[in-house]
C-alpha cells in the first residue's frame, strides 16, 4: 500500500475508532433488556423507509451539483456528481472540520473537465446555502425554544457556527466584493512564496489569475443570470435536510416509541451546523455524543444508544464507506496543485 493510501486508511480508520468509542460509552450507559425488545419492533418496512430516505438524500446533494454546472453550460452526469458526492463524504470523514469534503468534490469536478474556478463556485454556492439554511434553522429553533437557550454550551456552539459560516462565505465572496482587493492579497502571498523559493515557477501566477477571473465570472454569473440555478440549489439543499432530518424520528418510531416530529427536527437542526466546524474527523463522537445529549431529554434512555447507531449508520456511515470504496486507487487530491487550465473528462 502506498504512503498515501495508508495514510487514509489510518485517517478513514480514527474516524471509525472515535466513533465506535463514543456509540460504544452511550450504548453501554443506556441500554438494558428493553433495548432488545424496542429492536424487535423493527421490521422490514422501517429499514425500507430508510433505505429510501438515504437514497433520495443523495439524489437531492447529486442534483445540487447537476443543477449548479448545467447553470453555467458544463452537464455534470448525475452518475457522476454521486460520485462526487460520495467521495467527498470520504475525505469530509478523514478530516477536521469536514475539510477535505470541499476540495476532494472541487477535483472531481475539475478532473471532469469543469475549470477549476468554476469548480470552486459550484463548491461555494453549496457550502453557503448549506451553511445558510442550517445556520438560519438552528438559530430561530434557539430564539423559539426555551428548553434550548436554556443551555449556554449550546448558544456558545452557535456563536461558533455563525462566526465561521460569515467566515467562510467572506472568503468565497470576497474575490466577487473586492475583486482588486483580494488579487493584490493574492499577489502578495504569491511574491512571498516566489521570494522564499517555495514557488519557483511564475506560471503559477498567471494560473492563479486565470482561476480567479473564471471564479469571479462564475460567480457573477450565479448572482445575476444564473439566479435561479442559486435558487434550485437553495430549494435543493432545504429537501436534502429535510429529507435527512425525518430518519430519526422514523428510527424511533420503528423502535416502538412514538417520538414528536418536531421535537426530532429542532433538535437536529441544533445538532448538524455543530457537525460541519466539528475539530475530530467528520465530527466523529461529536455526532454520537450530540444526538445522545439532545434526545435524552424526550426520548427514554433504553432507546438512545441504539438509535445513535442506526442514525449513523444511515446518515453518515454508508457514504464514508462507499466513497473509501470509490476513493482507493482513483484520486489524487495533490495533482490539483499542479498549473494547469483543465482536464480530461474520464
Amino acid at each position: 500500500m502506498s504512503e498515501g493510501k495508508s495514510s487514509k486508511a489510518r485517517r478513514l480508520l480514527l474516524f471509525f475508532l472515535i466513533s465506535g468509542i463514543t456509540i460504544g460509552i452511550v450504548v453501554i450507559a443506556s441500554s438494558n433488556i428493553r433495548t432488545l425488545d424496542a429492536l424487535k419492533h423493527i421490521d422490514l418496512r422501517d429499514i425500507l423507509a430508510l433505505c429510501i430516505l438515504t437514497f433520495m438524500m443523495y439524489v437531492f446533494d447529486s442534483m445540487r451539483i447537476v443543477v449548479l454546472s448545467r447553470a453555467i453550460g458544463k452537464k455534470v452526469p448525475f452518475s457522476y456528481a454521486m460520485k462526487t458526492i460520495f467521495v467527498g463524504s470520504f475525505f469530509g470523514a478523514i478530516t477536521p472540520l469536514q475539510s477535505g469534503m470541499l476540495p476532494a468534490e472541487i477535483y472531481m469536478m475539475f478532473k471532469y473537465g469543469i475549470p477549476l474556478g468554476s469548480s470552486i463556485s459550484i463548491d461555494a454556492i453549496k457550502r453557503i446555502s448549506t451553511m445558510g439554511v442550517l445556520a438560519f434553522s438552528g438559530m430561530v429553533v434557539l430564539l423559539t425554544n426555551k428548553e434550548f437557550t436554556s443551555s449556554r454550551f449550546l448558544i456558545y456552539i452557535y456563536y461558533y457556527v455563525i462566526f465561521f459560516y460569515f467566515f467562510i462565505s467572506f472568503i468565497f465572496l470576497g474575490v466577487y466584493f473586492f475583486p482588486r482587493q483580494t488579487m493584490w492579497l493574492v499577489d502578495k502571498i504569491l511574491g512571498f512564496l516566489h521570494r522564499h523559493k517555495v514557488i519557483k515557477d511564475y506560471k503559477v501566477d498567471r494560473y492563479v489569475h486565470a482561476v480567479a477571473d473564471d471564479y469571479y465570472k462564475a460567480i457573477n454569473f450565479f448572482t445575476h443570470e444564473g439566479k435561479s440555478g442559486f435558487f434550485l440549489a437553495i430549494i435543493l439543499t432545504i429537501l436534502l435536510f429535510f429529507t435527512d432530518f425525518i430518519m430519526a424520528p422514523v428510527i424511533i418510531h420503528g423502535l416502538g416509541y412514538p417520538v414528536p416530529f418536531s421535537k426530532a427536527l429542532q433538535a437536529q437542526i441544533v445538532l448538524f451546523p455543530a457537525l460541519y466546524f466539528s475539530p475530530t474527523p467528520g465530527g466523529s463522537g461529536v455526532a454520537e455524543g450530540g444526538f445522545a445529549l439532545l434526545f435524552a431529554s424526550f426520548i427514554p434512555k433504553y432507546l438512545i444508544g441504539i438509535s445513535v447507531v442506526i442514525w449513523r449508520v444511515f446518515t453518515s456511515y454508508i457514504s464514508v464507506i462507499i466513497g473509501s470504496f470509490l476513493t482507493v486507487g482513483f484520486i489524487d487530491i495533490e495533482k490539483i496543485l499542479g498549473p494547469r487550465s483543465g482536464a480530461n473528462k474520464p
